[in-house]
């Protein structure tokens, strides 16, 4: 099973993986429009945190509504590879952990390394997302709004700006910072400055580290033969991740 994180997935991994990888999906905008009541907030004071919005959606229904006007169309994140024996044990604690809104999808997971990235480097990736029907989705709000909401709110996992920090050191780091992050992100800065709360969490030195070997893997250049696509037979798929091992971080015993 493969899993793509691309919010707290990315920074605070608590669940066995065989390795990782940075990748992106394409047609899709990360926006922090995501209410949490579990995590990052409470019910009385929603936090909030990111969700994926179909680009052609947040067209039809937001863009007059985004302080963030923007022409990306792709969401840069984290590949785990779970292994076989882990696979029930790490889907059911996902699921409670993304209980709050959050339904499973799978999608192509692509990377600029692998044929220009113009063919994906897995299919069938797990994906949890928050659609805009779910209850507790907040929507867009003013940049202003969201930072100060962001800046001030806690819940069971810590405060709401501690998810933002480590999302944007992690994603910095492997080069995949998009300008909804950037400018959330200085916007909260500069209201945690004003109250007097700069402190701010550090990304720990082993996730730096794997953060700089996957920036270090983004220039690499990597063709796979195309026998190696969809449906994979299990010899196939060995073979797939013997070449692609230069932009693999294995887990560390």
């Amino acid at each position: 099973m493969y899993i793509f994180g691309y919010g707290s997935l990315i920074w605070k991994v608590d669940f066995p993986f065989e390795f990782k990888t940075s990748g992106y999906v394409k047609g899709f905008k990360r926006r922090f429009w995501q209410g949490s009541i579990d995590h990052r907030g409470t019910p009385e004071a929603p936090g909030r945190v990111v969700t994926l919005i179909p680009t052609n959606e947040w067209q039809q229904k937001y863009a007059h509504l985004d302080d963030t006007h923007d022409d990306e169309d792709v969401v840069y994140g984290i590949v785990f590879k779970i292994a076989d024996q882990d696979v029930d044990k790490v889907k059911a604690h996902l699921d409670f952990r993304e209980q709050n809104g959050y339904s499973c999808y799978t999608v192509p997971v692509y990377h600029p390394s692998v044929h220009d990235g113009e063919s994906p480097l897995f299919n069938q990736v797990l994906v949890y997302v928050a659609d805009s029907d779910n209850e507790s989705f907040v929507g867009p709000a003013p940049l202003a709004e969201m930072a100060q909401d962001i800046a001030v709110r806690s819940g069971p996992s810590g405060p709401n700006k501690d998810y933002l920090f480590g999302l944007c050191d992690s994603l910095r780091l492997v080069g995949g910072l998009d300008r909804h992050l950037r400018e959330l992100e200085l916007a909260v800065e500069q209201h945690v400055l004003g109250i007097g709360d700069a402190r701010r969490i550090v990304v720990s030195e082993k996730d730096a580290q794997d953060m700089r070997t996957l920036a270090r893997a983004l220039e690499k250049s990597i063709e796979l033969p195309s026998f190696l696509g969809k449906g994979l037979q299990q010899s196939n798929h060995h073979l797939k991740l013997m070449l692609l091992r230069p932009l693999l971080v294995m887990a560390r015993s």
